[in-house]
């Protein structure tokens, strides 16, 4: 293969091989085997170079003797096989800018098993055991993906369960690449988190168990025990209203087998108190604590306080519970007192 002409200017004479160049560079632009084209428009090859100025020709200069500009071609194996290369990037361009997207009339039905789509572009760069899905131009929602072999003109696809949408048989394809599928996570819909009803457990660097903190399952209970009302169980946090306890009534609180436990309890009078938050705390040596006796008319005196005036001062008793895990409180304020609570286990 040639390239451009290295032009020289050179003194040719008849009958002689010998080629003196003037102000010329043959060792470095000419090489044997390249081509000459002489001032006699005749074809010589280049046998061997001497120097930046001679250069000796395959046979003797068959022209008058003359000093002229010379055209030297290149003409060697090495320049050939660069030509190759750069014909095969073009044809690796050529397929590339095609792309992976293929086209198919061929009449296949929605479902698994062996699906064959002929009449696809051949030559594009698509090996065996690719995963590739085709849908329906119409209706993309109509598809089927599979691993597929690649043959001339042929895409053959192995459809397996679940990896097809839609129904019916259709013939406008569009091919394209396509990725496996991942795991099935957890959806919001049913999520996996937590297990309700269960209490996460916890230990320090010993193994020694950790107390449960606040425990998001039933655990205490109001009462009413001057009417026939049911017992009232109550979750972490939930509000609970107790209803109207009547002069002389009493709620026992029931944190059952709880070590300690937080009571909040919101009094609001019939009168004209406003309304109060006590905070009961359970010690853990049971011991009676009846509100409405002398015996503990220290507290009850606080939670009268709390009861009457015009601040609503919040109030907080350390109490101890009787021996069954109940702590009493009796309504003695000579009317009905309206009440809701909050049960907490520590």
């Amino acid at each position: 293969m040639s390239h451009l002409p290295y032009v020289a200017t050179a003194t040719l004479t008849n009958g002689s091989a010998v080629v003196t160049g003037t102000l010329s560079a043959f060792e470095i632009n000419v090489f044997p085997g390249d081509i000459v084209r002489g001032p006699d428009e005749k074809i010589y090859g280049v046998q061997s170079v001497e120097s930046s100025t001679s250069m000796t020709l395959d046979r003797p200069y068959l022209g008058a003797t003359v000093t002229a500009a010379v055209n030297v071609f290149r003409h060697s194996e090495r320049w050939s096989a660069i030509a190759d290369t750069n014909a095969r990037l073009a044809r690796i361009e050529e397929s590339m800018a095609r792309g992976y997207t293929m086209k198919s009339a061929s009449s296949v039905a929605i479902g698994t098993g062996i699906k064959t789509f002929t009449g696809v572009e051949s030559g594009l760069n698509i090996l065996n055991g690719v995963r590739l899905r085709a849908s329906s131009r119409a209706n993309p929602a109509n598809w089927l993906e599979g691993i597929c072999t690649y043959t001339g003109t042929t895409i053959t696809m192995t459809v397996a369960t679940n990896d097809f949408g839609g129904a019916g048989t259709f013939t406008d394809w569009n091919i394209n690449l396509a990725g496996a599928k991942g795991s099935t996570g957890s959806s919001a819909a049913t999520p996996n988190v937590t297990t309700p009803g269960n209490v996460p457990t916890y230990s320090n660097a010993n193994g020694t168990a950790l107390g449960e903190g606040f425990a998001v399952s039933p655990f205490c209970q109001a009462m009413l025990s001057n009417n026939s009302a049911a017992s009232v169980l109550g979750e972490l946090g939930q509000r609970l209203t107790i209803g109207t306890i009547a002069n002389g009534g009493v709620v026992v609180l029931d944190f059952g087998a709880a070590t300690y436990g937080i009571i909040l309890l919101m009094a609001t009078s019939t009168g004209s108190a406003r309304p109060a938050l006590i905070h009961v705390r359970a010690a853990s040596t049971p011991g009676v604590a009846l509100l409405a006796d002398g015996g503990a008319g220290a507290a009850w005196g606080l939670f009268a306080t709390a009861l009457t005036g015009t601040t609503g001062t919040d109030v907080t008793l350390n109490l101890g519970v009787d021996a069954t895990g109940k702590i009493y409180i009796e309504n003695r304020r000579g009317y009905p007192v309206a009440m809701t609570g909050y049960f907490f286990r520590i």
